[in-house]
């Protein structure tokens, strides 16, 4: 009989997912989703440096237009924010989160 050692079992739940499931009556889950659905994720984006919270925030906005208009998407996005909290000192820039008007202008930016 072949011994197993407990430590290099993975159990099913932790290979779903790791990100912490939260209880969300329906409403809340269905427009967690439809914003999911309208979401952009730009990683490894370089990030200003600028000391003005407003200088950043401007740079992104323009970071943000210069990627649309390459992926040739018609619309303007509903909110622009990066991930996290703001440190100068980090080597790697935050995640920017794009939020589309609808989930087709998602699906025209990832191609589709």
């Amino acid at each position: 009989m072949k011994r197993t050692n407990a430590t290099n079992i993975t159990p099913p739940a932790a290979k779903r997912s790791m990100a912490p499931k939260l209880d969300l009556d329906p409403i809340t889950a269905a427009l967690a989703e439809q914003e999911r659905q309208r979401t952009l994720l730009f990683i490894g984006l370089p990030e200003s440096i600028a000391a003005r919270p407003s200088e950043r925030v401007q740079e992104d906005r323009e970071a943000t237009t210069k990627i649309l208009d390459h992926l040739e998407v018609e619309a303007e996005p509903t909110a622009i924010f990066r991930v996290g909290r703001f440190d100068s000192q980090r080597r790697t820039p935050r995640p920017l989160k794009v939020v589309m008007p609808t989930a087709a202008h998602q699906h025209i930016a990832l191609g589709g």
